[in-house]
């Protein structure tokens, strides 16, 4: 008698011998063999991006890696290759120390150290009573690498007036000293305060950013975190209602970012080609001297400006020291109400008004 298989034994026997769904190991092999051509060109495609895409990204890292740490690491050479070629950089700032005691002289002198570290020129114009003091910050700005090479060059200030005659007696300097080693489209200009000796660290990566961008003129951010940490108090609230105030003004006549500008942070980097701006400028001589040229470069000179978020590293002692001063507080009063009539005047005034008193030329 014949005995046919039920549906569980012939189901077993299957299962044994046969899944549909189950391949071996030869056969995944054979079946990824298969692959159209076109498949294994996207994935070299996606490959070949996402490395590229890596070693750029890493390239700008690099950047503030090795301003930090001064020590190259693996892959720098590949993401050099693929970083923009920088501008020459200039740094310039204005200095004034009563004694060498005092707490902001050795912050000067660390400016000084770093930007011998970081191989980036510096131009001091100093209004100090004293020569040993800018033979001091003269000396700080030696490299230690064996080369003995200056990169600080302290000029005693010889324009009459205060910090804003000091600036653009070294915006002077800058552009004549860009007229003998650089062309003038190969130069960026950046000033800085000499109490924020970690500002040269970030003018690199702004400087990137403004190469990248296709701006002229380039003003860093503080990141909020590290600029309520780290400053005073009186000073990052009455930092952050300045910087509303002008940012209202600057929106109202399409000024600058369209996010918005740490107009009171104080650094701030230009093209060369715009230093008449900042040479030229008459009208006060304080933190306007700074700011105003910045205004009329981009609102009647056509000049683009971009801004640059940093994880800025404020002194502890200058916030040690300014922190709950009433000197301090009344003076960040007097600032904001001084910023307010000269960059105000700025923003709010016409070209009639503007070409009436200025005569400003960029080439």
């Amino acid at each position: 008698m014949t005995i046919t298989p039920t549906f569980h034994h012939q189901h077993q026997k299957d299962h044994h011998h046969y899944h549909p769904h189950r391949q071996t190991r030869s056969s995944r092999c054979i079946a990824l063999g298969r692959l159209p051509v076109i498949h294994f060109i996207s994935l070299i495609v996606f490959f070949v991006s996402a490395v590229s895409v890596f070693y750029q990204s890493y390239g700008y890292y690099r950047l503030e890696r090795s301003a930090v740490v001064g020590t190259p690491f693996l892959f720098d050479i590949m993401a050099t290759t693929t970083m923009p070629t920088l501008p020459n950089i200039i740094v310039i700032a204005p200095t004034f120390y009563a004694n060498s005691n005092n707490i902001r002289f050795a912050i000067g002198l660390e400016t000084c150290r770093e930007a011998a570290r970081l191989g980036i020129d510096l131009i001091l114009v100093d209004a100090s009573p004293s020569e040993e003091i800018r033979d001091k910050l003269r000396a700080a700005g030696i490299a230690k690498d064996g080369s003995n090479k200056s990169y600080v060059e302290v000029l005693k200030q010889t324009y009459e007036g205060k910090k804003g005659a000091a600036l653009r007696e070294a915006v002077v300097a800058a552009s004549q000293k860009v007229a003998a080693v650089a062309a003038e489209s190969d130069t960026i200009v950046c000033f800085q305060e000499p109490e924020k000796p970690d500002m040269m660290r970030h003018w690199k990566k702004i400087v990137a950013h403004m190469v990248q961008t296709g701006a002229d003129i380039g003003v860093p951010r503080r990141s909020d975190a590290s600029f309520q940490a780290l400053y005073p108090k009186e000073q990052y609230h009455s930092e952050m209602y300045g910087n509303l105030y002008l940012d209202s003004l600057a929106k109202a006549v399409d000024f600058g970012p369209s996010s918005s500008v740490d107009w009171l942070m104080g650094p701030i980097a230009w093209r060369n080609k715009y230093s008449p701006c900042w040479a030229e400028y008459k009208d006060g001589d304080l933190w306007d001297a700074q700011l105003c040229p910045m205004v009329h470069a981009q609102r009647w000179h056509n000049a683009k400006v971009t801004s640059y978020e940093i994880t800025y590293q404020h002194p502890a002692a200058m916030k040690e020291e300014e922190e709950g001063s009433p000197k301090w507080t009344e003076k960040r009063l007097y600032q904001l109400n001084y910023l307010f009539d000269h960059v105000g005047k700025a923003l709010k005034e016409t070209k009639a008004e503007y070409e009436a008193t200025h005569s400003t030329k960029i080439l």
